[in-house]
């Protein structure tokens, strides 16, 4: 798929491909925060595909390139990981709040 296939609005209401992914790692930075892990986007990246942001319809400055957050997600799956399981071998000793924790999984399902 070439870069401006991934720039296409469909012709109902949603966002294009890179701005899906891009709002996939946004969210992801949440849970490292929470987790204590460092964020996979820097926070003007990651403000580019928070909720309510504008549509992504062209290559233009703060737009990140769907390679780039592709590899952000997967290393956002590798920090939660690490993050939940640190927070299940000794709980009390990570400085993860777990009424947030909960909060932020419940808001997931």
């Amino acid at each position: 798929m070439n870069s401006s296939a991934r720039l296409i609005q469909p012709p109902f209401q949603y966002n294009c491909l890179n701005w899906a992914a891009g709002h996939l790692a946004e969210t992801r930075n949440g849970i490292l925060q929470t987790l204590g892990q460092p964020p996979v986007l820097a926070a003007a990246e990651a403000a580019r595909y928070g909720y309510g942001s504008q549509p992504v319809t062209c290559q233009e400055p703060g737009v990140v390139s769907l390679e780039e957050l592709l590899a952000a997600f997967e290393r956002a799956q590798e920090g939660i990981a690490t993050g939940l399981r640190q927070c299940m071998a000794d709980p009390d000793q990570t400085g993860v709040d777990v009424a947030k924790l909960e909060k932020l999984f419940l808001s997931l399902a």
